[in-house]
């Protein structure tokens, strides 16, 4: 009779453990599509459109560079040029667009990877498994790049092969976890440049640096080897921005490299949390479409604050001219557009914002009565009758347009976004009992 006592307790208590973390750790649909070219709509409403005159690439080569825990007071004001000065000339001289990236918690590497590469937001579940990265199940930037016949390099943190194994040409992993290595964790990144940047074949290269991070570990952000390793790193941005006028000649597209932190760090040197120092990183786009003002043209009064990482997701996928990931639920970087032609940069915002809407309609309760989603329909009809006007008629209607597709975009993806890291409430408080 005990024995039945007990193997009934000890079944309960497994149950609602099971239960409380099923609640606690939310659990987001991983969809087993895959975005394609037939993915890209052929028509404006009812009105037909030419997809390959609105949607190519605007970008040769793509290089991004990842230095682990680059925090935004490194990189802004008056210490940003003491730390980076090439970086900070380059954006002072317009060649570089600086922005406020923001992270979502948990602020470890592995769910900042995932939400750079697929436009997702990952769970705090991903905090688990940050020690034993699996590979990636859902569409991705770097999937659809390889799928479009682009050869793609990576060196750096070895996360990086877990997550994409088979997906680089050519790589080298570096490890995290011997954080008193300060430097040849770095060397053995940076030993690769000299030939890969003189190589041809590659079209997006990615580097991960480790070194300010394990900084940041043993000595915390106040360090004096703080800044010696920033003007290290800057001395790698210079290096490959020089090579960008012969990329451009041989691709016949401008270069672009992106320099971001995956998360900040406390002033104790930690990561992980949701304070500013955590969740704030610098994004830097260095390329030709830094060379207007950003506050200006007809995204003028919608460009954010913050730039949330998974935006980079379909901003680099249109510069590319690839396929959005189909789980993606970030948002155009408006602040990159402006150097494409205006009937391009609507056919993006149209593209991203469908794509968007489409999850926002599977995921959403009551989603056609939503704001955001009636200015995406709103949007929609506008653009529809800008295709069909003339250029005298156009004029008008350009800002509104951008302006309610940023609008509704920026509404839908903060919902989806949100939905998905709800604690599920009714089942935490059934196993709590």
């Amino acid at each position: 009779m005990h024995s039945y006592i007990l193997h009934y307790i000890v079944t309960i208590e497994v149950f609602s453990i099971i239960l409380f973390l099923y609640g606690f750790f939310p659990m987001k649909n991983i969809y087993g599509t895959t975005a394609t070219v037939d993915s890209l709509p052929t028509t404006v409403a009812d009105i037909k459109v030419s997809v390959n005159e609105l949607y190519k690439p605007s970008v040769g080569r793509l290089v991004i560079m990842v230095i682990d825990a680059l925090r935004w007071n490194f990189v802004e004001g008056e210490k940003g040029r003491l730390n980076m000065p090439y970086t900070a000339s380059l954006i002072d001289g317009k060649k570089a667009c600086l922005l406020i990236g923001k992270a979502r918690p948990p602020t470890v590497t592995m769910p900042r990877i995932k939400a750079m590469t697929t436009g997702t937001v990952p769970s705090f579940a991903d905090v688990a498994l940050n020690l034993g990265s699996s590979k990636i199940l859902e569409d991705n930037l770097l999937l659809q790049a390889r799928h479009h016949d682009m050869k793609l390099i990576f060196y750096g943190d070895e996360t990086w092969l877990k997550l994409f194994p088979n997906v680089f040409t050519r790589s080298e992993g570096t490890t995290s976890f011997f954080v008193s290595d300060f430097t040849e964790v770095d060397d053995n990144v940076t030993r690769h440049l000299a030939t890969e940047l003189n190589a041809e074949d590659w079209r997006l290269m990615v580097l991960h640096y480790l070194g300010l991070d394990h900084i940041g570990h043993v000595e915390g952000p106040q360090s004096p080897l703080v800044k010696p390793k920033l003007q290290e790193m800057d001395d790698i941005v210079k290096r490959i921005h020089h090579m960008f006028l012969a990329w451009d000649k041989h691709f016949g597209l401008p270069s672009v490299l992106v320099v971001c932190g995956d998360h900040g760090m406390k002033n104790s040197g930690s990561h992980g949390g949701a304070t500013l120092e955590e969740v704030l990183v610098p994004l830097v786009i260095i390329g030709d479409m830094c060379s207007g003002e950003l506050s200006s043209g007809p995204f003028e009064g919608v460009l954010q604050a913050f730039v949330p990482q998974i935006d980079l997701v379909p901003t680099l996928s249109m510069l590319l001219g690839l396929p959005i990931p189909a789980t993606n639920l970030g948002k155009m970087i408006p602040a990159l557009l402006h150097n494409i032609p205006f009937s391009q940069q609507l056919y993006a915002l149209y593209y991203n914002c469908k794509q968007v809407a489409t999850q926002f309609e599977n995921q959403i309760s009551d989603s056609a009565t939503q704001a955001s989603y009636l200015e995406y329909k709103e949007a929609m009809m506008l653009h529809a009758i800008w295709l069909t006007s003339d250029n005298s008629s156009k004029s008008g209607l350009d800002g509104t347009i951008a302006r309610l597709y940023m609008s509704a975009l920026t509404g839908m993806s903060s919902q989806l976004a949100d939905s998905l890291v709800t604690f599920d409430i009714p089942l935490l408080v059934t196993a709590s009992g």
